[in-house]
């Protein structure tokens, strides 16, 4: 789909507009997640921005970072004795129970930080809307639409 820039008309994809012969056109792209059509800039596979910051939560950001884990130091002894396991349950519960204000402002810059892969884990999400969390009633649209 193309929208002209100098009219706004809608059509199929083409370089010149059939309603007024402009060749400003913008290549339109549908978001997976609200349908909305938006602007090649403004969409990063297939999820549009207003959908990439509804969908950039703290619950999100946790089950992003599951995918891509972190190496971090840690003593030793503690690690053999909790093991892996214990110790991502414990600093999970320690970020769920930290600052709302703060974590959600980070949550955000984490997923923004890699544009390219939060927006591939959203899609790999998209036929399981009961495992992404929203900041608004977008959720439920999405659940509607399956």
């Amino acid at each position: 789909m193309v929208r002209c820039k100098s009219c706004g008309y809608l059509f199929s994809n083409q370089d010149t507009c059939p309603s007024c012969g402009s060749q400003f056109v913008d290549e339109l792209e549908e978001c997976v997640f609200c349908g909305k059509s938006v602007t090649k800039p403004y969409i990063w596979n297939g999820v549009c921005s207003d959908c990439q910051k509804q969908y950039a939560t703290v619950d999100t950001a946790i089950g992003f970072g599951e995918r891509y884990t972190d190496v971090v130091e840690i003593n030793g002894f503690v690690s053999y004795f909790l093991g892996s396991d214990r110790i991502n349950e414990i600093l999970t519960n320690y970020v769920r129970n930290a600052n709302q204000e703060t974590l959600s402002k980070d949550a955000v810059r984490f997923c923004e930080d890699d544009f390219d892969c939060y927006t591939m884990y959203l899609n790999e999400l998209k036929d399981e809307p009961d495992k992404i969390h929203v900041r608004n009633r977008l959720h439920k649209k999405l659940k509607r639409r399956n």
